[in-house]
This record gives C-alpha cells, structure tokens and sequence, in this order.
C-alpha cells in the first residue's frame, strides 16, 4: 500500500508512524508500570524524597532588593558593580522620621528633645542576640575563627572625621546635629532660639526636612523630622549578618519604648510628651522605621507567617478535587462495582492528590539544590502549577 500511495499521501503516512511510535512507546510504558506497581511507587516516593531534601539542606530565601529588582546579568547591575568598585560603596540608611499624628509643627524644643531620646535609644542599642562576626588573631594564614558578641552601633555605622571633634564618628544626619546630640545643649537654649537656629540652617541647606512651610518672617515649620543612621557595607559585620541584627535590635528598641515604632501608617503614643498640643493635652507622636534588612524581614514575615494559610488552602484545593473524582457521577459508581468502585474512586483520588503535593515539593527542592533561591513571589506559583496539576487530575 506505501508503494501505491500517492506523493500527497507519504507525509501524513510518515506522521501517522511517528504517532503509531509515540502509541507503541506509551503501551510498553505502561505495561511495565502495571507490572511492577510496588516498585514504581516506592521509587518514586524515593525520588521525591530526595528532591525534597533541598529544602532542608539547601533552603535559600532571598529578599534582598539589589537581587531581586535588578537582574544581576544584566548592564544595569554590571555598571552598579563598576560604580562601587571604583567609587565606592554606597552605605546603608537606616532611616527614622518622626512626625505629629495630628500633622502639627515638629519644630518646637519639646518635639525636638524627644527625637533626641529615641536618638539615643538607637545608638545605645546592642543586637538582641550573640551575632557570629569573625576575627583572624593568627594572621592572614590563620583561617577565620568565629566568636559570639554583642553587636553595638559603632561596630556597623559608617565613620567619618569630623572636625570639630578631630576624631571619627558614626554618620549620622539629622536635625540634632545643631547641638551634637548634647541633650544638655537643647535643654538649655530657649525655645524661641531653638526656632530660630532649625530656620538659619534650613535656609542654608545644612539640614533637611519634610513638609517645610515658610512664614512671611522666615520662621520654619515642618510636618517631619528625617533621622539617617548610615551603615557601613564594606565591613565585616555586613557579610556576617551581625548589621542586620542589630538592625531589627534598634527597630525593636524603638518598638518597646512608649513610643513605639511601628512600621508605615501605625499611630504611636510617645512617652517623651510635654504641654505642646495647646488643647492642653499631650501630643502624640507617629514613628516611623525603615531600612533594607527591615525590608527584606517584613517580605520574609510574609512567607513564615502566611505559610499555614496557604497549606491550609492547598490542602482544600487538594481535598476539594480528590472528593470529586472519589465520587464521580451514579452511573459510574454503579458501573465500577458499587461501594468497591467506590472505595476505588477514593483511593484513585486519594492517591492523585499526594501526587500532585509531592511533585511540588520535589520541584521546590530541586531548585534549591540547583541554587535557586526562593523568593517571597515563589509561595504564588504554587497556585498556578496546583490549577494545572488539578486540570490533569480530572
């Protein structure tokens, strides 16, 4: 018959081989499955296992932004790495503003003396825990020995000389810097002249504010007060991760003084209150913490703390669609042989459910032992493979 076939015939002959192929291949498949039914299974599940591991022994999340919003192959990250090769790298805020809930004035001496206390509450910070740092005491053929210790702000702060102390200090940017952090110093000048000084220096561009209005007289206002606290990234405690201990350290300190730091949109009460609300009331104070490990933190909260919730709806998806396919219509159950076709439907939906689960487990942990890291997006894709795994369960 291929010899009599006409030159139109012969590619849908050859596609109907490469078909034919396809069946024969997927027939024998499927026998030796059939056959050896206790084998298959068990070594699947040992597959799975293995692949599953990953996310034991190779779990990486990654919620750093410069990772995440810049691919790292691409020409914006390849200049980024020249810049701070050449320049420099550019040091980590740790920013802290401080406003009025009522959206009043914050230049006034008693708004300023409580920015001050929750200055000090942040430098005088050490890590709430034994941070590992590294130290070489047997000289550069010596291997790094690690040792625990408390971590405080000066170990992490950028330093810069400064003249008028002819020594190195944190860097530090603020309002404040007007009487050098000297409580002292702002206690005794008046209010009026406390006024008068935040005015001059506004006006020669030596601080910055948020929310600046100007009176005919020249008197400053403002709606904020911006505190940066600049960390030093080319330092030792930056790899080790004792920075970011120390930061969520100070975000916490903030947090459990009275006038706690929540994070944006959070009302907080200050302890640090005084007559300024001329209702004769005490003025409530909104503290507001940011930072890139703070950041990167709250995106990781979201996975850790959201994670029984996105189980618990797995779970259901899972369990929804096994009891549909355990169910199936009357005709089919009475055809598969009554309560045994039954039991066997439910076992059949039983076992695509755990198949579908495992598939998702082995494949996050395959990408972990590939050196995949997990991002807090990753938990998402779980929904979309889960509605293409349920389209081939029915």
């Amino acid at each position: 018959t291929s010899l009599c076939a006409a030159p139109t015939d012969l590619p849908h002959a050859a596609m109907f081989g490469e078909s034919s192929m396809v069946e024969r291949t997927a027939v024998r498949l499927g026998k030796f499955l059939t056959q050896r039914p206790i084998t298959v299974i068990m070594s699947s599940l040992v597959v799975c296992c293995v692949l599953a591991s990953g996310l034991v022994f190779r779990f990486n999340m990654e919620a750093r932004s410069t990772s995440l919003y810049v691919p790292q192959h691409s020409p914006l990250a390849q200049l980024r790495d020249d810049m701070w090769q050449t320049f420099g790298v550019t040091p980590d805020p740790f920013i802290v503003i401080v406003s009025r809930s009522d959206g009043g004035n914050v230049i006034s001496k008693d708004i300023l003396i409580r920015a001050l206390k929750i200055h000090q509450t942040i430098v005088n910070t050490t890590s709430a825990e034994e941070i590992p740092h590294f130290t070489n005491p047997g000289g550069s053929s010596s291997p790094p020995e690690p040792r625990s210790g408390k971590v405080h702000f000066k170990d992490v702060c950028l330093k810069h000389f400064i003249f008028e102390l002819e020594d190195y200090a944190c860097a530090v940017g603020s309002v404040l810097q007007l009487w050098l952090y000297d409580e002292a110093n702002l206690r005794s000048a008046p209010a009026a002249e406390v006024k008068r000084v935040v005015s001059d220096a506004w006006a020669n561009h030596e601080i910055d504010l948020g929310g600046v209005e100007v009176s005919d007289s020249g008197e400053v206002s403002a709606g904020a007060i911006g505190m940066m606290y600049y960390l030093n990234k080319r330092g030792a405690n930056y790899d080790t991760g004792a920075t970011a201990g120390w930061e969520e350290a100070a975000w916490q300190a903030v947090r459990n003084t009275p006038s706690r730091a929540l994070m944006p949109g959070h009302r907080v009460s200050a302890a640090w209150s005084g007559p300024d609300d001329p209702r004769g009331g005490q003025v409530d104070l909104r503290v507001t913490v940011y930072s890139r490990h703070i950041n990167e933190l709250e995106a990781q909260a979201f996975v850790k703390e959201d994670g029984h919730l996105m189980g618990f709806a797995v779970t259901a998806v899972l369990g929804y669609v096994c009891l549909a396919l355990s169910l199936g219509s009357k005709g089919e159950i009475a055809a598969g042989g009554g309560t045994r076709g039954l039991v066997g439907r439910i076992f059949l939906g039983l076992s695509c459910g755990v198949s579908v689960g495992l598939s998702l487990v082995a494949g996050f942990g395959l990408a972990c032992y590939l050196g995949v890291p997990l991002t807090p997006v990753s938990p998402l894709v779980v929904f979309t493979l889960l509605g293409v795994s349920v389209d081939d369960m029915i």
